[in-house]
């Protein structure tokens, strides 16, 4: 009977297995019986990195028969404390032999040294496996049990390693990325074919800082409120709208921590002398940082700049649209 380990839990049984490999004794008389050991290497080390099938509780013998009879599967670790098997599909393989003996070692390494693009199964071999297939010498038929390695692009992670017919692996993006989904689990059918998804991984230009959802970069050019904005949505961005105390400390750590820029508009102004404050995005927000006294609603001090301090605080004030001349940072989707 086949048994499946979960990611996590494989995980952390392999870990371990690392401390505990060194101190493993293997008994060859009982494990072998009935095939020939000449083909496996005996290492301290396993080599399978990223096994997609899995079985516990098995001989050596059933391990080596599980990784014959398919013709995906390139090589297999064991683990005889734990009677754990580990087979490689469709892997990139490097030799690890080693020239200890065959009683001083518990983790067992084979690989094939053919890759057939069929396998005999059957009455005198009757019926041929092919890629994906598994034989099942009770039956002599050819039966479907994993799926292939699941092919992603290099920024999706995929989080999990089992890949029998039922299985479900949920996909993510690698560090500094932001994914984009509706479907982020994929399932091994009874085809062997893995089900679809529509994960996408975004991250930010180069020159732009993320942060949650957004990048961010700092303009040193000094201009008008109204030419930093311009600048900005030539850049397919807007000024930058601070909406908590969280971004505002990100904005200052990095982007302006170090710079020489200490006053810098941002993307806030008053609405004529109304005594209200808008987003030059129309986008409505709560958290405001303005100075004792500000914003003074004025005609001549419509727009709001951000005061850089390096301990932080970094007040907002206001000041003339057209009559300031400052840096400026902008802000966009990811």
């Amino acid at each position: 009977m086949e048994h499946i380990f979960e990611f996590s839990e494989l995980t952390t049984q392999r870990r371990w297995l690392q401390l505990l490999v060194v101190f493993v004794f293997f008994n060859s008389t009982a494990a072998t019986t009935g095939f020939r050991t000449s083909g496996l290497q005996f290492s301290t080390k396993s080599n399978v990195t990223v096994p997609t099938v899995i079985f516990t509780q098995i001989s050596l013998e059933k391990c080596w028969e599980e990784c014959t009879a398919r013709v995906a599967c390139r090589a297999f670790n064991y683990y005889n404390l734990y009677k754990l098997c580990e087979l490689d599909i469709l892997g990139n393989l490097t030799d690890v032999s080693t020239s200890q003996t065959f009683d001083q070692n518990g983790v067992v390494y084979w690989s094939k040294t053919e890759f057939p693009t069929t396998i005999p199964c059957g009455p005198a071999g009757s019926v041929n496996c092919s890629l994906g297939q598994t034989c099942d010498k009770n039956s002599g038929t050819c039966k479907i049990k994993e799926c292939g390695p699941l092919n992603v692009s290099n920024e999706i992670l995929v989080r999990g390693n089992v890949n029998r017919v039922g299985s479900f692996i949920r996909l993510g993006c690698k560090e500094g990325y932001v994914p984009s989904y509706t479907r982020d689990i994929v399932e091994c059918g009874i085809d062997g074919q893995w089900t679809e998804y529509d994960i996408t991984c975004k991250r930010c230009d180069e020159g732009w800082a993320m942060f949650y959802s957004s990048c961010y970069t700092l303009f040193h050019h000094s201009v008008s409120w109204v030419d930093a904005k311009t600048r900005c949505e030539q850049a397919k961005a807007t000024l930058v709208l601070i909406t908590s105390e969280e971004e505002s400390n990100f904005t200052n750590a990095n982007l302006l921590l170090g710079n020489r820029a200490h006053e810098i508009w941002i993307g806030t102004r008053d609405i004529a002398d109304e005594g209200t404050s808008t987003s030059e995005s129309g986008e409505i927000w709560l958290f405001q940082h303005f100075a004792a006294n500000e914003p003074i609603h004025i005609s001549s001090a419509k727009c709001h700049i951000m005061l850089y301090e390096q301990r932080g605080d970094n007040w907002w004030y206001s000041l003339g649209c057209e009559h300031g001349k400052l840096p400026h940072i902008c802000e966009k989707p990811i």
